[in-house]
């Protein structure tokens, strides 16, 4: 249950990671 939680907090990490990416690259495009 604990390894569950975890990768839940991880898998949330992920996903701020990649919008941040997502805006910078956007930023660096233009």
């Amino acid at each position: 249950m604990e390894f569950q939680r975890g990768g839940a907090a991880l898998l949330q990490l992920l996903q701020l990671l990649l919008l941040l990416l997502l805006s910078i690259g956007r930023c660096c495009s233009t």
